[in-house]
């Protein structure tokens, strides 16, 4: 196929390097400091670093050759083994070598594993084949193939498919920044004679909307593009406050305890606006913005049920759960709740006891056996006598492919526990990390990592909340 190169790229302000981090953040995989503790190794975390900083005939992008070693060292720090950080560098990143190592990611993929595809290079646009008219966004492949929005989205299908948590995050621009200054550009200008020069026209990078058209449910894509069409996003950091908003501290905004990638993105967004010369600095955030990637240390003296909504974010959307009140079942003294889920799993029900309180109501060591079989409906309370659930009080539901370890909870189950920091740190590992996780099985990768040990390993679940009502 032949180049699209062009001889002089147009005014484009390349996109923030440190966006890259925040990529790393929504797998997990965040800087050792943003940590209690390192991670253990997870079989179960993948990443495709496609890098390209040598165009012939075009000014080198610096910023793509040092943002995939550091992304390839957080990756390590944070315990993905390096036998599953795939980097295509250079002269690697051809259009087939970029399309071979798509498939190839995709058939590693289990149900349970989260996958990061990161694009560093220059981009550009030209028209779009399925809409006369329009134009295509396109990343070009180090040997000068264009690679348009259509046919990424086509080979992103089947690792969404496969994956629990899916985040595409592209460091490249195609629509020139009217008045840029050309620092570092990352966008080459149209084709001469091209029906793509007015911005209005660009089929922007939205795979969310492509991934959602295939059945993936949109809890399980987290899709960043750095800037907006005629928008620009800086290569170096206009601020020290950006490079806090997406490895450290950002405003809690609801005051949950835990930092949602929205939370984190605005805070950044904001410091791009706030910061001089920033030239209309955007960034660009589809998919589940509730997604926590990680507890921070953070304090969070907001009613604990935002916790809860911020947990179920965190979940598997092809385990689909229904949580209603119910009318109460004879001999019960209070309200009552019913779930059905489309699949099997482990469930714990926890519900706050006020604004800065919670306990696990079930299971009781009195319930016996918390494993529920797909289709069955469950109802709470499951013995006759005085209910464990109060009208107003907010409730979580976790079917988890796992049990949970019921130690880091702060309390034994049943009773209340007083949800300060680092208790709803524990909340949420209780309800994200199966009992296993920090287990040598579960940190096999390569060969060793067989469908028995993903199925033993697992952390994915599904999640619903509810306010309880009477009836």
């Amino acid at each position: 196929m032949t180049p699209v190169y062009e001889t002089k790229a147009p005014a484009c302000w390349g996109p923030a390097r440190q966006l890259l981090w925040f990529c790393l953040l929504c797998l997990g995989l965040a800087s050792v400091q943003a940590w209690a503790v390192v991670p253990p190794l997870r079989g179960g975390r993948f990443a495709l670093l496609i890098s390209i900083a040598n165009y012939p005939g075009l000014p080198r992008l610096a910023g793509a050759q040092r943002d995939i070693d550091l992304a390839r060292a957080v990756a390590r720090a944070a315990g993905v083994p390096d036998s599953n950080i795939f980097a295509l560098r250079e002269r690697e990143a051809s259009g087939e070598g970029i399309r071979r190592m798509l498939v190839e990611l995709a058939l590693r993929l289990a149900p349970s594993d989260r996958a990061l595809i990161y694009f560093s290079g220059m981009g550009r646009r030209r028209a779009d084949p399925d809409h006369p008219g329009g134009c295509e966004e396109l990343f070009l492949a180090a040997d000068g193939e264009a690679l348009g929005y259509g046919e990424l989205a086509a080979l992103l299908v089947p690792v969404a498919e496969r994956a629990e948590k899916t985040v595409v995050f592209f460091d490249s621009c195609a629509t020139p920044q009217r008045g840029g200054s050309g620092f570092n550009a990352r966008c080459l200008a149209a084709a001469p004679g091209s029906t793509c020069r007015p911005e209005a026209n660009v089929r922007w990078r939205n795979f969310t909307s492509d991934l959602r058209k295939a059945g993936v449910p949109t809890s399980n894509i987290v899709s960043v593009h750095a800037g907006r069409p005629g928008k620009a996003v800086f290569d170096e950091s206009p601020s020290a406050t950006v490079n806090r908003c997406l490895l450290l501290d950002a405003p809690d905004l609801d005051q949950s305890g835990a930092l949602s990638i929205s939370e984190r993105i605005s805070c950044a967004q904001q410091s791009f606006e706030r910061s001089p010369g920033a030239g209309g600095a955007a960034i660009t955030l589809s998919g589940n913005g509730a997604f926590v990637p990680f507890m921070h240390k953070m304090g969070g003296q907001g009613p604990i049920a935002r916790l809860f909504d911020d947990i179920a974010g965190g979940r598997d959307g092809r385990k689909q759960m229904v949580l209603e009140n119910l009318r109460s079942p004879a001999g019960v003294d209070g309200p009552a709740v019913s779930l059905r889920s489309s699949a099997v799993g482990y469930l714990y029900l926890i519900a706050s006891d006020g604004d800065n309180a919670a306990r696990l109501v079930y299971p009781a060591v009195a319930d016996g056996s918390n494993r529920l079989v797909a289709g069955a409906t469950f109802t709470f309370p499951r013995i006759a006598g005085r209910s464990a659930l109060a009208p107003g009080v907010s409730l979580l539901a976790i079917l988890a492919d796992n049990e949970r370890d019921l130690a880091l909870l702060p309390a034994a189950p049943g009773q209340s526990f007083a949800t300060d920091a680092s208790a709803r740190q524990a909340l949420h590992d209780f309800a994200t990390t199966s009992l296993r996780a920090a287990e040598a099985p579960c940190q096999a990768s390569g060969q060793e990592r067989n469908l028995s040990l993903w199925r033993a390993c697992s952390d994915a679940f599904g999640a619903a909340v509810i306010v309880i009502t009477p009836r």
